[in-house]
């Protein structure tokens, strides 16, 4: 198996995974889903909401707000402690939420969570822990896809000046007689499958390589996700190869 980088940005890395197969790349899909670590807000004391939303209302928004995690300082089941503490007229935003660990805040300063009117207060208490995916969405660091790469596999008659009608020029390119992608790993041509087709060029797709993409919600790197995934898979492995070696 081969890895190679498409494309990073932030919270963004796409890279190509070479003969692996299907069963593999999705075991690594879901490890980050639900085996990463990262912190999310898991308890909420309220001590006044003066505000016209529930308390259980403000306590799920404020849970569902991203933090940013150290992962060297943070293992699975540490916590730590947050306030917020606001009074109006003013908009209360998650930048106003403010940890005792200074390396740690909100992944994005600009999410509103609630308006306060004259007079109105909010005092709130809250508790960090670090969990998975595989206990709530909220300790889900990503969102992770994968795709077969594509190739156009020309049959029969091709009519190429009719599939440079209907295709826009930035996704494909025709040379010597033959069309090819101008970008295999993306697949923003697959709306033109049918108009491919028509014109004698089907779209197939390679079976051992993979387009990965990793979209991190703020909490840690996209590339330390895939790296603490492999780890995680592979203490996997070497606990399944103990309880092998204990039968």
């Amino acid at each position: 198996m081969k890895l190679k980088k498409i494309k990073e940005g932030h919270n963004y890395l796409k890279v190509l995974i070479k003969d692996s197969n299907n069963e593999f790349v999705n075991a690594v899909r879901r490890l980050i889903m639900t085996e990463v670590p990262i912190l999310a807000v898991d308890n909420v004391s309220i001590y006044k909401n003066d505000t016209v939303m529930f308390d259980e209302f403000l306590a799920h928004r404020i849970a569902m707000i991203p933090l940013e995690t150290d992962l060297k300082a943070y293992k699975k089941g540490d916590s730590v402690k947050l306030t917020l503490k606001e009074k109006g007229p003013k908009m209360v935003y998650s930048k106003d939420i403010k940890c005792v660990d200074p390396k740690i805040k909100v992944a994005y300063e600009n999410v509103p969570i609630i308006r306060l009117e004259e007079g109105q207060e909010l005092k709130i208490e809250l508790t960090a822990t670090m969990g998975n995916g595989r206990e709530h969405a909220k300790w889900q660091p990503a969102l992770v896809y994968f795709k077969e790469v594509p190739e156009l596999v020309p049959e029969g008659k091709v009519n190429l000046s009719k599939i440079t009608e209907k295709i826009p020029k930035e996704l494909i390119e025709i040379n010597a007689g033959k069309v090819f992608l101008k970008d295999p790993y993306s697949h923003d041509f697959e709306s033109y499958i049918e108009d491919l087709s028509e014109e004698g060029i089907t779209v197939k797709y390679k079976d051992k390589d993979f387009v990965f993409t990793i979209e991190s919600y703020g909490n840690i790197d996209a590339k330390d996700c895939l790296i603490r995934a492999a780890e995680v898979l592979e203490e996997k492995i070497k606990e399944l190869g103990q309880e092998l070696k204990d039968i």
